[in-house]
């Protein structure tokens, strides 16, 4: 392998040292690693979590050749049959991604609809579970969200029709939002406190609170009300001027927000023109400030 693909399995390897599982392969005692994702992203209608009965399955070339559809997967003391066909996910071609099979033909034929409908909800429950786990572990604390029980909004689980299906949408947009917002205050050089109380939320270019953001909003832009704004940023291949924050704000928080939350939204720091900028004494304000823009 070359130096960029070796980086890029050291990554991999990475990956599963953090995230893995010990499972078996085909009955086979050998030990390999696999991480189950109770979350995948092609899984989700828009902003939403997993669907009960289908996670999918990743294992490392290097681990196992060739998976193929119908092959078997042991852990944490279960089985798991790959119902889908594997497919190297990655752009170096290192790792596979398969389906589990759909929870209703792992069930026996000869329970009836009611005990269907039970292994459903308690699968639902553990998927829940962990993708609760997941969010704490990653944000310090739980994410809300709503449980979709055969397509309406229900708490009750158990009454999720044998062919139904149970959805878990977990609203990370308000979290992500009010974690961009905190952290540019927290970022803000302080003087006059101005810049600091000058961070915008702007939905059509409009003002916007965080809360009053309506669901199917796609693009949400932050940006200050404050015309020296500009020039606490780095340009022109030079540092911000501000000797508390030279790598600026609004582009250092865009940095992190990429970091924490790029796998839910496109995170991007660019300069736009802005209404509503002070007015300055001793010139006229910037044609563009700062701006963080998400695109959900």
């Amino acid at each position: 392998m070359g130096y960029a693909s070796d980086v890029a399995q050291v990554a991999v390897d990475d990956a599963f040292a953090e995230f893995g599982r010990e499972a078996t392969y085909n009955g086979n005692a050998t030990p390999i690693t696999i991480i189950v994702d109770l979350r995948d992203k092609a899984s989700r209608p828009d902003d939403g979590r997993p669907i009960a009965g289908q996670i999918t399955i990743e294992v490392r070339k290097t681990e196992v050749a060739s998976p193929a559809h119908s092959d078997t997967f042991t852990y944490d003391g279960r089985t798991a049959t790959v119902s889908s066909r594997p497919a190297l996910d990655d752009e170096d071609g290192l790792v596979w991604k398969m389906w589990e099979g759909d929870l209703r033909l792992i069930i026996s034929e000869s329970l009836g609809p009611k005990a269907v409908s039970a292994a459903i909800a308690k699968v639902a429950r553990q998927a829940l579970a962990e993708a609760e786990a997941i969010d704490v572990a990653a944000l310090g604390r739980p994410v809300a969200y709503k449980a979709l029980v055969d397509g309406r909004e229900s708490s009750d689980l158990d009454s999720v029709r044998p062919d139904g299906t149970i959805v878990g949408i977990f609203d990370l947009k308000i979290d992500l939002l009010s974690w961009i917002e905190q952290q540019l205050i927290a970022h803000s050089p302080v003087r006059t406190g101005r810049y600091q109380k000058s961070h915008r939320v702007f939905v059509d270019g409009a003002v916007t609170a965080i809360a009053d953001i309506a669901a199917g909003v796609s693009q949400v832009v932050f940006a200050p009300l404050s015309a020296y704004a500009p020039e606490i940023e780095p340009h022109d291949g030079k540092p911000g001027e501000s000797r508390k924050a030279p790598d600026g704000v609004y582009q250092a928080v865009a940095a992190l927000a990429r970091q924490r939350y790029g796998t839910i939204a496109d995170i991007s720091f660019t300069f736009l023109a802005v209404p509503g900028v002070d007015q300055p004494a001793h010139s006229p304000p910037p044609a563009a400030e700062p701006a963080i823009i998400i695109d959900l």
